[in-house]
């Protein structure tokens, strides 16, 4: 009786070494740069060749140029007998088992597969065993009775015998059952923020487990992992992607080499200033070029072509930053990656932030002494205005007072009149970005009208105030001559401002009059709207909004021209002037968004942007005990059928209630 319970807990122990260790492998399939591509256990894809039995896993891996790659494992668990060491006649039926795969790849002439096979286990292999094979495989004299035992195991001839040895691996370093726990462990702290991996472990323990469930495909794919850890895609490891609009005939800064070996020489973080227009984002996404080969340049788009105000692409927050950054550091293999999370605390993310730059640090110094991490946080500014209006933390502010590498340097952008929002500390180095020089504007000029010269360049800078978007929005309109261009200027300087309002104001102006008078309050609905929601405002609710019809929302989309963009029946503000411009002109009452928030609740269920926007324009209606009584229960969520991919991501009922609930907390706070 005794012996049969061992017996069962032995079997067991074996069991829970396979399973647990699989996981482990399967966590390979999330690596941002692996080639591996598939898993199988309990067998492999080719079940019928020959050598199936012993086969317990399986690699694929899909290399370059159609280059494939197989790995069969065979994993050999002992509980007692972990010094008592494997030989060759205790490997009998694995060596057999391989063989036979071994020819029957051959046989079938699949010549672009590399094939290898594995033995794992915890329990020692003989070293006269692993000495021979490797004799073997790099063509050496090997003991003849080892090679007469071993051929008429594996039936291999000399050639066979020579390149099966070379696709044979024998590890016995690898730790018992409760040794591949601990490991799992240790590789969901470093991977992931959560720190209740047990729970994780099992979770995932579990999904191999299903695999040899009859009926069920024992392949595990990448799919398979990202659902084991609440990802929709691999685009949930990018939550934030860079949405920075091409450079086109960039015109290089005079001040740029100055600002790039001022960073350099820099002892701590650096905050770039510079008005609306001056070309911050055009700067932030040209650094790499200026840095050259001597630096790694990471540049983080906070304004996301006007998306940072959105519920759904809060870039603002500190685990979407960091994730986002992380993980483009792991895709060039200076660090590990780190798996998406939700709801875990910023100091965990900012520990685990810190921690993957000392690992790229570490890793850019072992390559070169002199290079630098260059971290560029463009726009962050709106990101602190993005939680302001969210009622959360922004990550700006906060990393701000952190310290990094000796080879990584920090640098922000923002606005001059907004670099308190930012909190820096005195410590902090300032540089301002000034505006385009005679030189610069003529370069600007040049590239519409090659024969400018420098005193039109001068007359041009002096009616522009030298700020290169509204040169640039002066060049769209394209004029036949320079002459005419200057011409079309009033003497006074124009600014980036005054330019959007003047061509905003009369567009609307002229869209009014193209109205009957009945209609023309249905263009400032529309406007109010615009202003009130959060980007990207679908058609339907903002014709909700303004009591019009999708017709009339998208005639003025159209009509209005340049400054909006559509996309995906969706409207949203082209920059950031043009949206102040709308903020400051047509923001509406509490009491005009809360007659707002009825206009549009019964789109919930059909809209999830409907959902999300719902507790921002109740904390901006000041209806608090709206927002707590729909932050605790399922109403206005969409139908279960209508969570499914959108532009910005993937969503569940979950993460609106918890999207919610972070809402309220954060929003009351102040009250």
């Amino acid at each position: 009786m005794d012996k049969n319970s061992d017996s069962i807990h032995f079997s067991r122990a074996g069991d829970i070494f396979h399973y647990r260790w699989a996981v482990k492998r399967c966590l390979k399939l999330l690596d941002l740069t692996t080639d591996l591509t598939q898993i199988t256990i309990e067998g492999s894809k080719e079940s019928t060749l020959a050598g199936e039995c012993v086969v317990d896993l399986a690699e694929y891996r899909q290399g370059k140029k159609e280059r494939k790659s197989i790995e069969y494992f065979q994993l050999k668990h002992s509980t007692v007998r972990t010094e008592d060491p494997f030989t060759l006649s205790k490997l009998v039926d694995t060596l057999k088992g391989f063989a036979d795969r071994y020819l029957a790849f051959k046989k079938a002439g699949e010549k672009h597969v590399t094939l290898k096979f594995t033995i794992l286990t915890n329990r020692k292999i003989s070293d006269n065993f692993k000495r021979n094979i490797k004799k073997i495989a790099d063509g050496k004299e090997a003991p003849k009775g080892f090679i007469k035992n071993i051929k008429k195991y594996t039936k291999l001839d000399d050639r066979n015998l020579l390149g099966f040895c070379r696709c044979l691996k024998l590890n016995d370093s690898e730790g018992n059952y409760e040794s591949q726990k601990l490991n799992i462990h240790h590789e969901l702290h470093h991977l992931a923020v959560s720190k209740n991996v047990s729970d994780r472990e099992k979770l995932l323990v579990a999904k191999v487990w299903e695999k040899i469930e009859p009926g069920k495909s024992k392949v595990l794919k990448k799919e398979d992992m990202l659902e084991a850890f609440d990802a929709i895609s691999i685009d949930d490891f990018f939550p934030a992607p860079p949405l920075f609009e091409p450079i086109h005939n960039y015109i290089p800064r005079n001040q740029q080499r100055n600002i790039v070996d001022t960073i350099k020489t820099a002892e701590t973080h650096t905050i770039i200033t510079a008005s609306g227009g001056v070309g911050k984002s055009i700067l932030s996404n040209n650094m790499s070029e200026e840095f050259g080969n001597n630096a790694v340049v990471i540049p983080y788009d906070c304004f996301g072509n006007g998306s940072y105000r959105k519920v759904s692409s809060q870039r603002h927050e500190t685990k979407h930053a960091y994730t986002q950054i992380i993980n483009t550091l792991a895709t060039l293999e200076l660090c590990d990656h780190v798996i998406p999370a939700r709801n875990e605390p910023d100091e965990h993310w900012t520990n685990l932030f810190l921690s993957r730059i000392s690992d790229a640090c570490t890793s850019i110094k072992s390559q070169d002494s002199s290079a630098l991490l260059i971290l560029i946080f463009d726009a962050a500014d709106n990101a602190e205005l993005a939680a302001e209006e969210h009622g959360s933390k922004c990550f700006a502010s906060q990393l701000l007072k952190e310290s990094v590498p000796e080879n990584c340097r920090l640098v922000f952008t923002c606005r001059p009149e907004r670099a308190d929002l930012l909190d820096p500390p005195s410590s902090v180095q300032k540089l301002e970005l000034l505006t385009f020089s005679n030189e610069e504007t003529l370069a600007n000029l040049k590239t519409n009208y090659p024969s400018a010269n420098k005193e039109q360049a001068i007359e041009f800078k002096r009616l522009t105030g030298g700020n290169p978007r509204v040169q640039s929005n002066a060049l769209s309109l394209k004029e036949q001559s320079l002459e005419q261009l200057l011409l079309s200027f009033s003497s006074s300087v124009v600014t980036v401002e005054d330019l959007i309002k003047s061509k905003l104001e009369q567009t609307i102006i002229g869209i009014k009059d193209s109205f009957p008078k009945n209609y023309r309050d249905s263009i400032d609905n529309i406007c109010i709207g615009l202003a009130a929601l959060p980007p990207f405002v679908p058609i339907q609710v903002l014709a909700a909004v303004a009591g019009v019809s999708k017709d009339s929302v998208k005639s003025f989309i159209f009509d209005l021209g340049r400054p909006l963009w559509l996309v995906d029946d969706a409207v949203q503000f082209r920059d950031e002037p043009t949206e102040k411009w709308f903020q400051d002109n047509f923001a509406p009452t509490p009491e005009r968004i809360a007659s707002f928030i009825e206009d549009i609740k019964t789109l919930a269920i059909e809209f999830p942007y409907v959902s999300e926007a719902l507790p921002v324009l109740l904390l901006k209606a000041n209806k608090l005990d709206e927002l707590v009584e729909l932050a605790l229960s399922d109403e206005y969520l969409p139908s279960i059928s209508m969570f499914c991919t959108t532009k910005s991501g993937h969503f569940s009922k979950g993460i609106f209630i918890v999207n919610w609930r972070h809402i309220v907390v954060s929003g009351m706070q102040p009250v």
